[in-house]
């Protein structure tokens, strides 16, 4: 190991920084810190550390919040941004998440990560043997040992039967050349008539994994310590060249419909999970060569820890905590001791350990960002080729390790908290949760707990909690937020009206909300929830297509025949005249909704409760003719609805739908004089009837169970002043012109909230649920046969009439059977075994007015 200079920088900061909660820590206390992103560190909510420190009772262990750090670019991307990365990452904590792609040779030749095979070789606690041995080769590379392994996920080739049949294609097998492959792929892959590939036959990436299993060849010499790249393989220029023709052939950048591709990357295990249209029949194979693919995640140590020994027993440790393994949501864990607490079927064991047998260690395939870097810079016309990209992939490879040694001596510096001024007799603890990045607003949020501490002597500490998603972590709290509306499907016993403390509250201006925001908070009567933010549904355009195709700018409003023309008049200025001009960037079937009431028709009239369902009324078919007919033609990029609910992959499309919100990255470009993007942001546009809106309400909610609810209002009334927190618009009148508002989130973005406001306030305006608006299962299931009969038509040429009245009965149907099934109580859903039975009832009701929607809940019924 490299002699370093340790530097260890304490910073005096507020207890709240952690990634899960903000816990007090006690004098004299050695502190060790660990970092991970927040599908991890949502583990470290109930302390799975307790065993840990009982081990070391001197020692406190830490979570602390990576914020934007862990996310920088591999080395192949640009070695200096990512040496830059991994150096900033490696402040962060003693002990910090790591994943192939983030611990790479880069960052162990920069000194970065600390090299653990001192410390694994002198603990003779330490059993390398149980772990599964590709996983731990993973960890291992240049004769050191970079990172201690906790989960891991493996992939096979997942492939329809039932596809393969129909195009007279043998079953993959683990003997198939590269041509085999190629084959099925290509006839797998589905075109329209002008040969533009609209489902692809494959989802093709990690040309090195397959590389690797056809040849055994890595792309580095490892006969050398430590290794040196070496991509003068001769069999490495034809496998590109057949790689890129097949890429050519049967893969698109545009949206398509997932749940069609018949031949993918996948786990034989989780087949059962997989939707589709009830006729795939899903089996699995080996890659060619026989190999499967893995993918690993753990832990590993900053070179700057103070604290070594301590750190690597941390980093050991997290690879025997069922709980931290859990959460990493593997096929897996590292350890095979590990695996039976897991309480896996011993078959589904047995297939799991099989295939990691045959899995390919990712230290195989170090340097392969440099070489797919360098082919997605081959052109069409010879000019950089897969001789030229080879070449590249070699001298960057090398230029990446000189950089990377070159820093082998700088310092590294690990923020370290320290214990908070203890609290006093009479001061209480408030849990609050936020349901938002707050990682992207840390000092902001510091900040602003610090005022609230100042201005609420009685609380002397804020845990503030990212990760709350279960009811278990929802009981140990006592307010929190969440980006959408809960109110609609909350247990109300558990949730205090806000309506006494906005009473008493002599700043508290019931008029000041935008639109019906207020009253989407309120049931029988109680306000149950306390509008913070919105985020609106808008659309995005291509201004230099609208001034190409001669069309004024919509920012200042448009109808609804405006928009057609302008679907027609762009339409022929795309490159082929099957490309849509309307590609939907959201789930589900708002944006339809939202143009259908622009033409006067209300399938779905959310102004009631519940909303009144009306699909054959003339006016209503009529509309939702006429917008459908728009993607029969080819003019919105329609795809299936039932199902996944037309999720699309890619959105560069001239228009195209989304949810607002400040770190938008559309909405970033749109000041970015360099960006590459021509987006604008508009409004839906309006009829002579209805201007459509959508837009989801971020509310504040306090628990029955609350120590101190006043506490929780003076934190949730000073929250609603600052929604730049929130990453949202304001959901009150008068802060839309708030001069902090504007120097938050610029002039620009309070110039559309004005305009959004107007619209909102418009006499003529018919609120729709914005994206995840309608959250739970019950509210999901009725549209179904609406979204097939739209499905019907538009795919399938289907009767509209028909299917549209078709569509009425079993809707009606299903709600008079869902009413009957009483509201979940929250206990009953902390089991997972009683959460499956009580959300089965909705889909035996669906089944039984309409056995053909088995099919959409085969989660339920395993069996068939």
């Amino acid at each position: 190991m490299q002699n370093r200079r340790i530097l260890i920088l304490t910073i005096l900061l507020f207890l709240f920084i952690g990634t899960a909660t903000s816990p007090l820590l006690g004098q004299g206390e050695t502190i060790i810190t660990i970092t991970a992103p927040g599908w991890v560190s949502r583990a470290f909510t109930d302390n799975p550390f307790a065993p840990f420190e009982e081990q070391h009772p001197s020692v406190k262990v830490v979570p602390v919040d990576p914020a934007d750090s862990y996310y920088y670019p591999q080395a192949g991307s640009g070695i200096e941004d990512h040496l830059n990365g991994v150096q900033k990452y490696a402040t962060v904590a003693d002990v910090i998440y790591v994943d192939y792609r983030s611990a790479s040779v880069e960052a162990s030749r920069a000194g970065y990560l600390l090299n653990l095979a001192p410390l694994v070789d002198g603990d003779a606690t330490f059993n390398s043997d149980d772990f599964y041995p590709k996983i731990w080769q993973s960890a291992q590379w240049d004769g050191g040992v970079w990172y201690i392994p906790s989960s891991a996920y493996v992939s096979m080739l997942v492939y329809d039967a039932t596809a393969f049949d129909k195009a007279g294609l043998a079953y993959p097998n683990e003997k198939w050349t590269f041509d085999d492959f190629a084959n099925a792929v290509r006839k797998l892959t589905v075109t329209d008539k002008d040969g533009k590939v609209i489902v692809p036959g494959f989802s093709l990436y990690s040309p090195a994994l397959f590389y690797y299993g056809l040849t055994g060849h890595s792309f580095f010499d490892a006969s050398v310590n430590p290794s040196v790249p070496k991509f003068d393989d001769p069999d490495l220029v034809t496998f590109i060249e057949q790689w890129k023709a097949l890429e050519k052939d049967a893969s698109t950048k545009d949206k398509y419909d997932y749940e069609k591709v018949a031949f993918d990357f996948g786990t034989p295990w989780r087949l059962s999970n997989r939707g589709g249209d009830g006729e795939q029949k899903w089996a699995a194979s080996l890659l060619p060569g026989g190999v499967t693919s893995l993918s690993i995640e753990g832990f590993a140590v900053s070179s700057g820890t103070a604290n070594p020994d301590l750190a690597y027993a941390l980093a050991n440790f997290v690879s025997t905590s069922p709980e931290i393994i859990d959460a990493f949501g593997g096929d897996a864990p590292a350890r095979r001791s590990m695996m039976a607490p897991r309480g896996k079927p011993a078959k589904e064991v047995q297939e799991i350990e099989e295939v990691l047998d045959k899995a390919v260690p990712t230290s195989e395939l170090h340097f392969d960002d440099y070489l797919e870097a360098a082919m997605d810079k081959i052109t069409n016309d010879g000019s950089f080729d897969a001789h030229s990209a080879v070449q590249e992939a070699d001298a960057n490879a090398v230029k990446g390790l000189e950089a990377a040694s070159a820093r082998s001596s700088a310092s590294v510096y690990v923020v370290t908290p320290v214990p908070t001024p203890a609290m006093s007799a009479n001061q209480i603890v408030l849990r609050f949760a936020a349901g938002v990045d707050v990682a992207s607003h840390q000092d902001a949020w510091n900040g602003f707990i610090h005022d609230y501490l100042a201005a609420n002597p009685a609380v002397g500490n804020v845990d503030l909690v990212t990760d709350y998603f279960e009811q278990q972590k929802l009981d140990k709290l006592d307010c929190y937020y969440q980006p959408y509306n809960v109110v609609p499907s909350m247990h109300i016993e558990d949730y205090l009206s806000f309506d006494p403390y906005m009473d008493a509250d002599p700043n508290f201006d019931r008029n000041d909300f935008i639109g019906t925001v207020l009253s989407q908070m309120q049931r029988d009567n109680h306000t149950m929830g306390y509008p913070i933010a919105i985020a609106p549904s808008v659309l995005w355009y291509n201004d230099q297509l609208f001034a190409k195709a001669g069309l004024p700018s919509p920012e200042q409003g448009w109808t609804v025949d405006q928009f057609k023309d302008a679907l027609q008049s762009i339409h022929g200025l795309l490159d082929k005249e099957s490309d849509p001009v309307f590609v939907p960037g959201t789930v589900g079937n708002t944006y339809l909704l939202m143009l259908m009431a622009a033409y006067g028709g209300v399938p779905y009239d959310y102004r009631t409760t519940p909303p009144t369902l009306n699909f054959t009324d003339p006016a209503n078919v009529d509309a939702i003719r006429q917008v459908l007919d728009l993607a029969k033609a080819g003019y919105i990029g329609y795809t299936a609805l039932l199902g996944r609910g037309a999720f699309n992959v890619g959105t560069e499309s001239p228009i195209t739908d989304d949810v607002l919100t400040t770190d938008s990255w559309r909405l970033q470009n749109r000041s970015n004089p360099d960006g590459k993007g021509a987006s604008r942001l508009v409004n839906y546009p309006h009829g002579s009837q209805y201007t459509p809106v959508a837009y989801v309400v971020g509310g504040a909610y306090i628990l029955s169970h609350a120590q101190n609810p006043d506490a929780c209002y003076s934190m949730i009334s000073q929250l609603a002043k600052r929604p730049d927190l929130l990453n949202a618009m304001p959901a009150r009148l008068s802060q839309i012109n708030d001069p902090t508002i504007t120097a938050s989130q610029g002039e620009d973005v309070t110039a559309l909230y004005q305009g959004l406001v107007q619209m909102f306030q418009d006499p003529k305006a018919l609120t729709f649920p914005g994206q995840y608006g309608n959250n739970n299962f019950n509210s999901s299931v009725e549209p179904m046969w609406l979204n097939r009969a739209f499905d019907r038509y538009v795919l399938e040429n289907a009767d509209l009439d028909t299917e549209l009245a078709e569509a009425e009965t079993f809707a009606k149907a299903y709600r008079d059977c869902a009413a009957a099934i009483p509201e979940a109580d929250p206990e009953q859903l902390l089991n997972d075994d009683a959460a499956n039975a009580y959300y089965k009832q909705f889909a035996d009701c669906a089944i039984k007015i309409d056995p053909s929607m088995k099919s959409q809940f085969s989660s339920f019924y395993p069996e068939s």
